[in-house]
């Protein structure tokens, strides 16, 4: 059976939820990690859609993410949209220091955004 990208928004929505109760220095830590989780939740889900249903053919490089994000016009324009605005968040959860960054805010936008993209995209 393949991987159900859906579950690492099930997992980020986890890493979430621990960070009410964590130290700070924890606390930063799930946050970023659960919307790099988040993303990568989206960006799965739609990689395996594109492929399905559109042909997409992945490289296996970092521009995969923008390709893939510039397949969705029409109808699932949102959904490219989104994509976009994920990603620039998870770099920032995975390579900035970035101590104005409100994680809390920024991952619980970013969890609800990745989850309307799965959505509109149906099952895997």
């Amino acid at each position: 059976m393949a991987f159900e990208w859906r579950t690492f928004l099930e997992l980020a929505q986890l890493f979430q939820n621990q960070a009410l109760t964590a130290s700070h220095m924890q606390k930063e830590a799930l946050l970023r990690s659960a919307l790099s989780r988040g993303y990568y939740g989206a960006y799965g889900h739609a990689k395996y859609h594109a492929i399905a249903k559109k042909g997409f053919q992945p490289k296996d490089e970092a521009t995969d993410h923008v390709e893939l994000a510039r397949l969705f016009i029409g109808k699932f324009q949102q959904v490219g949209k989104r994509l976009r605005e994920l990603r620039r968040l998870r770099n920032k959860a995975d390579y900035e220091d970035d101590a104005s960054m409100q994680w809390e805010d920024a991952t619980a936008a970013a969890l609800i955004e990745a989850k309307k993209v799965i959505d509109a995209l149906g099952p895997q």
